[in-house]
């Protein structure tokens, strides 16, 4: 094996390992374990940023038989949305089907808020260490973090366009009568992913419910991005590799869960970890 083989598998290694991690740890949060949203979004963040700039790079060498600079990697930066963007681009080019189940605007925010959470700024993966000095300032107003961001834009579709009106009739029913009887028996003291307080049985319920039934679905959105992101790379590798390049793993080995799993397994599956 050649060093640069190496390398290319090394990074398939870690990009799968990373996003692998953040589906898992998305599939289980919710305001009892807030935490999860930033691991996830930190381990998503960081393992779609490898594999859409490894998707550019075997492109470019695939294209112009060339390899980037450290310098050329820098200028690609760490905006997510853009390098989506030029992974779509370069997917279109070789007819690989997105095979998603929602139009392409849930996708592109998903990517959002995964990019505003990469990128430098106040409303970054620093956001609790950035506003713990001006938090109680006279008129300060704290503004959405990644989390809240996700609650609205993400899981307010899933819950909007996802779920039943048959399923939320029951989280109602069953939010009401179980957090009726959590009063009579606990104090409750939560943040919600907006940051707001729960602190009554019917809203914990309510919120834990919701988030319930939304978390199949958050992961069944991220693993058919993974999916399409993964064929790219598969099918460039492949095209390098035709051509005798012995420096190309064979990355059909890589994101198998998601390649070649349908949609019902994405939904039911729990743990995405080896």
């Amino acid at each position: 094996m050649t060093n640069l083989f190496k390398l290319i598998n090394s990074e398939c290694q870690f990009s799968e390992e990373l996003i692998n991690y953040g589906i898992t740890q998305l599939r289980k949060a919710d305001l009892q374990r807030k935490g999860l949203y930033y691991q996830a979004f930190a381990n998503l963040s960081m393992g779609f940023e490898r594999l859409l700039k490894l998707i550019i790079i075997l492109n470019n060498y695939h294209t112009n038989n060339e390899l980037f600079t450290q310098n050329q990697l820098r200028k690609l930066g760490h905006d997510l949305s853009n390098l989506y963007e030029q992974s779509i681009a370069i997917g279109n080019k070789h007819k690989i089907e997105k095979q998603y189940s929602e139009n392409n605007d849930i996708y592109d925010k998903i990517m959002t808020v995964l990019s505003d959470f990469a990128n430098t700024g106040n409303d970054n993966r620093y956001f609790n260490l950035n506003y713990i000095s001006e938090v109680n300032l006279p008129g300060f107003v704290l503004p959405k973090d990644a989390t809240h961001k996700w609650h609205e834009q993400i899981d307010g579709y899933i819950y909007e366009n996802k779920v039943s009106p048959r399923h939320k009739t029951k989280i109602e029913q069953q939010s009401i009568m179980l957090g009726t009887l959590l009063d009579t028996y606990a104090m409750l003291a939560f943040n919600s992913e907006t940051n707001n307080d729960v602190n009554n049985g019917i809203d914990f319920c309510l919120n834990k419910n919701r988030q319930l039934a939304c978390q199949p679905y958050r992961v069944l959105f991220v693993a058919q991005i993974v999916r399409y992101l993964s064929k790219i790379l598969s099918k460039l590798a492949y095209k390098l590799r035709s051509t005798d390049n012995q420096n190309i793993p064979c990355l059909n080995e890589y994101f198998v869960i998601y390649q070649y799993n349908d949609n019902s397994y994405l939904l039911r599956k729990r743990n995405f970890i080896k």
